[in-house]
């Protein structure tokens, strides 16, 4: 056998013992709040169908906490639909971030959620404080999803 041969036969073995790449979206959208984006994604048992930011009431924060006015903030609620199907958890490594007119990240969330086992179309939630300001100067949604088996 040819050494071309044998080192494709090699490199094709590599290939197929390494572990399956992350399922990973990465997504942007024109910034709104209370709107549902739809993402669509699969990885194996794992949909991520859509998500939103939510206005919520009040504006209690860190600010407030701080001894700061929380008259200058808001709160959001980051609503993620998903569907897992396998009969074991997943995790979502989550990135949402919210950017002004020159592409700038204003704000944003990063987390680790889990995706229980046989959910169907539930919703992962995490309430955000952020600034008024901050959320009428954002033009733009970037989304950045990985899932992998947990």
């Amino acid at each position: 056998m040819s050494l071309k041969i044998r080192m494709g036969l090699a490199l094709a073995a590599l290939l197929f013992s390494l572990p399956a790449a992350a399922g990973e979206v990465s997504k942007s959208f024109t910034f709104e709040l209370d709107k549902w984006f739809d993402i669509a994604s699969t990885d194996g048992p794992v949909t991520i169908h859509r998500l939103r930011l939510e206005r919520v009431g009040g504006g209690f924060s860190k600010l407030a906490r701080l001894g700061g006015s929380s008259e200058y903030a808001a709160s959001v609620e980051l609503q993620i639909e998903y569907s897992n199907d396998a009969s074991s958890d997943w995790k979502a490594d989550v990135v949402v971030e919210w950017l002004d007119a020159k592409g700038e990240v204003i704000d944003g969330y990063r987390s680790d959620e889990n995706l229980d086992e046989g959910d169907r179309h539930e919703l992962k939630k995490a309430t955000i404080t952020t600034l008024r300001y901050g959320l009428d100067q954002a033009k733009k949604l970037r989304v950045e999803i990985r899932t992998n088996p947990d």
